[in-house]
């Protein structure tokens, strides 16, 4: 029984990834979800997840903690080489795990995509909901980023923090859309580098 349910859960995960990275999230009814894993049962989201705003959370969180397990690999190198003011190695340890998911993971690419539209909706913050998650890999590449620029309040490091993952996610996704038209080796190597502008320290005024 255990089982079943969480077969029946892992469906209705994938699917509305699938739909959401697809449709968008708002254009993407619970219905259509249901009727997608092949369920008879129209409150089957609700009894798994309790709502579309949870499924939404649920599928952010599901992968970033698998990702999260790279991330923590390669931070822990970067303390122990005293490299935690080296951005480019920290902008490393964010890019290169959401990467290698979108590339080997089965629905890695339906996953992006689905980022990519949750992350713009309205009144949804990507950095306060990283927070809430507590995910030890993102949040030492984060504080270990702040720390870099102490003098910069902090909300303005946390709309650094937001522009730079939005702008990443969506380049990932339109890089999809587009048929890969660059390697992606070189792709990795432009969001590093990007990131690492975004969010290096830069003169304050006013």
């Amino acid at each position: 029984m255990e089982s079943a349910r969480t077969s029946a859960r892992e469906e209705l995960l994938r699917e509305a990834e699938r739909l959401f990275g697809t449709h968008g999230v708002e254009a993407v009814s619970l219905r259509d979800i249901v009727r997608a894993a092949g369920h008879r049962n129209e409150s089957a989201v609700h009894y798994h997840f309790g709502s579309k705003s949870k499924l939404v959370d649920a599928l952010i969180a599901e992968r970033l903690r698998r990702i999260e397990a790279r991330r923590v690999v390669m931070l822990k190198a970067i303390e122990a080489d005293g490299a935690t003011r080296d951005v480019r190695r920290l902008m490393a340890a964010f890019v290169e795990p959401l990467t290698d998911e979108v590339l080997t993971a089965p629905g890695g690419e339906d996953y992006v995509r689905f980022m990519a539209q949750a992350i713009t909706r309205p009144g949804f913050d990507i950095v306060d909901h990283i927070a809430k998650l507590n995910l030890p890999g993102m949040l030492g590449v984060t504080r270990h980023l702040r720390a870099l620029s102490r003098r910069t309040p902090i909300e303005v490091q946390k709309m650094r923090e937001r522009m730079a993952i939005i702008s990443l996610v969506t380049a990932i996704s339109g890089w999809l859309d587009r048929g890969r038209p660059i390697p992606a080796k070189r792709l990795i190597r432009e969001l590093i580098e990007t990131g690492a502008a975004m969010l290096s320290r830069a003169p304050e005024r006013g």
